[in-house]
């Protein structure tokens, strides 16, 4: 006797009833893996119950507070029938062998070998106790490897599923895992893990199965699902079939139930990430339009699970695909969900059916004729079956019997002359076409083959068969699946021969893998010259030069399938630079040197760094970057050490001007700290490589970043363990992130998204006053890559020219002179640039907020029109003086500059340091602390201005403070009020006749007007100074 999974569920059910005859039948019960029915042996079911003789372990339990795990399941079972109350009448066994208690709120994994092996065993598991709480119930599908287990886990906390690793899905069956919801502890969340899509050792329809088996039993025991969530691998750039499944479960009456995420977005450069993002919001922007919804992307931590959820928790009705199972009674229903992925098999049933149809009238011979009607029966018998069946287990079985079924048919010419050619050659079409569709791409090859040969041996060149083009075209593509490209390209070169001889006006769409072949050598060039010259190939451990990797590339099969891959010329636009860049990707490392670093010199040309033998001990820091590198999927590695040619100058110049780029470009960096032997947070903000010049670049430039302890295992902090973060990439970790920003001083928002180039530029000057280089101009040469400049790298120049040049590129490129707001000794270039990068460690001056309004009101009133109009054209001729320039070692700056009436020194300390008063005309006293003998009092000429302040920044006077209109009146009063507001000054000593010398102090020089009202009568000037 056989029973369906429905009629079995039934049959538990009436257990619970006390009925004895359905107990009688599934108390012999044998759980078949490899079907869905449950079956008894021939006896009797009166003969089954004496037969069983179970004598219940709780008759003498007294409170039936058991521990369930030892219950065999026939006693456990009984004990359900008898309504005992720790495994009570609520009880539900669930279609994926979970037993559920409504009472108390448990769940019980019952393991199918268990059963299967005659333990009975069942493993009790925690669900949640006391008062029943809302639950919400989400089921998680994707292909196999996308990262269920790994978005359960991350929203758990902690790891409740196994993670798999190889081609089969590590998740073999249906499994539940809950916890409460963060912002409603009341509610219960239950996000149902389920075997993956696309598995090639089950197929797709057989997981579907066990999706809606699960689906309709938990609906009748009132575990109606709230969402779907469906992950798609970002790094995959194919779309699986089970896709539709999820395109028709957001469509329909569905709104939020069915949420689209995608995941690994820290494997993936991030401008390919998004372009595939792009792509699957165009395939699903109907749906996406109609439910206001977004691609939501899960990052690997547990925030970023629960925000894929969001839209789910936020809508608390059930799906209705699950109402439609129970409703209709069918394991895969006739509604959209369920037709989605067997929509392909119906098709093909009917192109197979139209396949006998053609070959009636084609055999010659009575026996034949006999056997093909047969078939013909056989067919419409199974298609029947098909129709009625409600186990999609009989689809496959149905597939496979008529594929057996046309084979059978598949009768060799010289042998059997009576059937028809054409009658031959639309069976063998037939059979390579149901070959293909089940990837038996070996049988697909050979009958096409077989399908072309007859075509070829029946008609001329002149009269081309109507399949001949098409038998090439659908041979590419079996051979393209078993892997034999060059012969795949051959057979569509013949396809696009034969196209072109009969005219066929579909030849344009097609691109020749000539033009494949070429189109591909030339991006290969341009991504090439955008990546390191040498590389490391990781597979053979060989150093490689840019020509050495591209003649590697074009003899590899990974280029022969693109090759292959690509037939069309919208593929060779969208398809084939993404597969050169995944080909090239590279990773880098960032360390410190250390003692025994091996260089390009140690390294023998052509020998593996996996088998040579060296006396540094940097080679072993080398093999395990590359062999971390390989195991990250990525072919090719790069170490500053060694792929580096340190005595050629030329060389040396353009990795340092190149380097920012590289690691911007680069897939996978990371960063070796050899004094971090935990993954305390604190050892990660002790450790040297922050405190490097170099290691602030290369912290900033790459996309992607993972940080290894000395032992070169993965650094992982220990709260990020703690809030289940599962990090493939260390600047999505907020708690690493965060520590970074205070060793640093760095904000997570450049840390994670930092852009080169000239904006910020004394923040970023900022940043380096933390950092030291064992070459000292390398603190200089190792920012030029940040600010995004081209300069000589010229050793020997020592700190404060290096540091020079590049102050005077930036301010030659954008005007701006925040670089000059620095507090220490002058270098030897101008006496406004820094004598070392230490000068900028304190940070940008910025004078309190001003209350602008109130300010311009008061104005308003005190000043007259005359008064307005002085100050008036004062601004104009301001804001029409040159930009500043840095060249040559001279400043030349627009200012304001106010005249020094007055020096008085009013001590000296012992480390000879001056503390001077100074009187300005129409300012506040000033105070001074420098090292500089100033000219004081009556040593001071009368006519001749020996010292002025200046106001430099013309920027932050002339900016607008408000919204008012932009009348000339308000931009006056808005300039007097910038006036008023204390600036930073530089105090200027006359060198020349028109070129002054900034004077060193140990402290900013704050100045501020003495009366704003006055200003119109303040003696300054505005004028452009040269300062050297």
């Amino acid at each position: 006797m056989s029973l369906t999974s429905r009629e079995a569920l039934q049959y538990l059910r009436d257990v619970q009833k006390n009925d004895s005859a359905g107990w009688a039948r599934i108390a012999t019960a044998q759980y078949k893996t490899d079907s869905v029915d449950w079956a008894t042996d021939s006896a009797s079911e009166d003969e089954a119950t004496n037969a069983i003789g179970v004598e219940s372990p709780f008759d003498d339990a007294g409170e039936h507070d058991l521990d369930a795990s030892d219950v065999p399941m026939d006693a456990l079972l009984d004990h359900m029938a008898s309504g005992g109350e720790h495994i009570c009448s609520d009880c539900r066994i669930n279609a994926d062998g979970g037993l559920s208690c409504a009472n108390r709120s448990e769940v019980y994994d019952i393991a199918a070998e268990d059963v299967e092996g005659g333990s009975n065993s069942v493993q009790k598991v925690e669900y949640g106790r006391g008062k029943r709480r809302h639950i919400a119930n989400m089921i998680v599908i994707g292909v196999t490897g996308v990262g269920k287990s790994t978005f359960i886990n991350a929203a758990i906390g902690q790891v409740v599923t196994p993670i798999g690793h190889d081609l089969e899905s590590c998740t073999a069956r249906i499994q539940h895992a809950c916890c409460a919801c963060p912002g409603d502890p009341s509610r219960r969340i239950v996000l149902v893990d389920t075997p993956g899509f696309d598995n090639p050792f089950e197929h797709d329809s057989e997981i579907l199965r066990r999706i809606a088996v699960w689906m309709a039993s938990s609906y009748s025991d009132n575990m109606k699902l709230t969402g779907v969530i469906y992950l798609h691998d970002i790094c995959d750039p194919r779309l699986h079939m089970s896709l539709d499944v999820f395109r028709r479960l957001h469509g329909g009456n569905a709104e939020n139930h069915a949420i689209l995420a995608t995941t690994k977005w820290g494997q993936v450069a991030t401008d390919v990430g998004e372009r595939r993002e792009r792509l699957l919001k165009s395939l699903f922007k109907q749906e996406m339009v109609t439910h206001e919804s977004e691609v939501a992307r899960f990052l690997g931590s547990h925030t970023s699970a629960w925000d894929v959820m969001k839209p789910i928790l936020a809508n608390k009705a059930a799906v209705d695909i699950q109402e439609g199972l129970v409703g209709s009674d069918r394991m895969i229903p006739e509604i959209d969900a369920g037709n989605a992925l067997p929509a392909a098999l119906i098709d093909l049933e009917e192109s197979y059916k139209r396949a006998i149809d053609g070959l009636k009238g084609k055999v010659r011979d009575d026996e034949q004729q006999k056997r093909l009607k047969e078939s013909e029966e056989e067919l419409r018998a199974l298609l029947k079956q098909i129709q009625e069946s409600r186990n999609p287990h009989t689809v496959r079985g149905f597939l496979a019997s008529l594929f057996e079924t046309l084979r059978s048919m598949t009768l060799e010419r010289e042998t059997n002359a009576s059937l028809t050619p054409d009658a031959e050659q639309r069976v063998r079409k037939a059979q390579g076409d149901l070959a293909l569709k089940w990837r038996d791409f070996d049988t697909a090859i050979d009958r096409y083959t077989a399908t072309i040969k007859l075509e070829r041996s029946d008609y001329t060149a002149v009269r081309l068969a109507p399949f001949l083009p098409l038998g090439y075209y659908r041979k590419h593509r079996a051979l393209h699946g078993a892997g034999r490209y060059c012969e795949a390209i051959c057979a569509f070169d013949k396809f696009l021969d034969l196209n072109g001889t009969a005219a066929s006006g579909t030849i344009s769409q097609y691109v020749r893998p000539e033009t494949v072949k070429l189109t591909i050598g030339e991006i290969a060039n341009r991504i090439l010259n955008n990546t390191p010259p040498r590389l490391f190939d990781t597979e053979t451990g060989v150093i490689c030069d840019q020509p050495a990797r591209l003649e590697i590339f074009e003899h590899s099969r990974y280029f022969m399938e693109t090759v292959s891959m690509i037939t069309t010329y919208d593929e060779l636009e969208k398809e084939a630079e993404l597969k050169v860049h995944e080909y090239f990707a590279y990773g880098m490392l960032s360390h410190r040197w250390e003692s025994g670093e091996i260089r390009l010199q140690d390294i023998r040309q052509g020998e593996s760094i996996y088998k040579q033998t060296s006396r540094f001990a940097g080679l072993s820091k080398l093999r395990n970057f590359c062999r971390i590198i390989k195991d990250n999927q990525l072919r090719w590695a790069w170490c500053d050490t060694c792929c580096i040619d340190l005595t050629n100058s030329v060389e040396l110049q353009e990795a340092i001007t190149s380097m920012f780029r590289w690691y911007r470009g680069s897939a996978l960096t990371i960063i070796y700290l050899s004094d971090v032997f935990n993954s305390a947070l604190g050892a990660l903000m002790k450790s040297l490589w922050l405190t490097r010049g170099w290691t602030l670049q290369e912290l900033l430039a790459p996309r992607v970043i993972l940080f290894y302890r000395r032992d070169w295992t993965v650094y992982a902090s220990e709260e990020s363990l703690k809030n289940g973060e599962v990090v493939p990439n260390h600047k999505n970790s907020d708690n690493i992130c965060r520590v970074l920003e205070k060793a640093t001083g760095i904000d997570v928002l450049n840390l994670r998204n930092f852009e080169p180039g000239t904006g910020y530029s004394r923040l970023k000057l900022q940043w380096a006053s933390r950092r030291s280089t064992t070459k000292v101009e390398d603190i200089a040469y190792s920012l030029f890559g940040i600010f995004d400049v081209q300069l000589p790298i010229l050793y020997g120049e020592r700190e404060d020219k290096a540091l020079g040049r590049l102050i005077q590129e930036i301010v030659c490129k954008t005007g701006d002179v925040s670089v000059l707001d620095w507090v220490g000794k002058p270098g030897r270039m101008n006496s406004s640039l820094p004598e070392n990068i230490l000068c900028f460690q304190a940070a940008k001056w910025r004078p309190k907020p001003l209350a602008v309004k109130d300010s311009m009101s008061i104005l308003r009133e005190s000043l007259s029109f005359d008064a307005l109009t002085t100050i008036a054209m004062l601004r104009h001729r301001l804001q029409d003086l040159p930009s500043p320039l840095l060249m040559y070692g001279k400043l030349t700056i627009p200012s304001i500059i106010y005249r020094v009436k007055d020096i008085s020194e009013q001590r000296t300390s012992h480390n000879n340091l001056r503390h001077y008063s100074l009187d300005v005309a129409g300012l506040k006293e000033l105070h001074i602390n420098t090292t500089e003998n100033l000219t004081t009092g009556l040593q001071m000429s009368p006519s001749r201005c020996d010292y002025s302040i200046a106001h430099i920044w013309r920027d932050d006077l002339l900016q607008r403070l408000t919204e008012e209109p932009d009348d000339e009146t308000t931009c006056t009063l808005e300039f007097i009020s910038s006036l008023g507001q204390p600036f930073l000054a530089f105090l200027l000593v006359r060198e020349g006749r028109n070129t002054f010398r900034k004077v060193a102090s140990t402290e900013r020089i704050i100045a501020q007007i003495d009366d704003v009202s006055k200003v119109h009568t303040a003696s300054f000037d505005v004028k452009t100074v040269e300062i050297v």
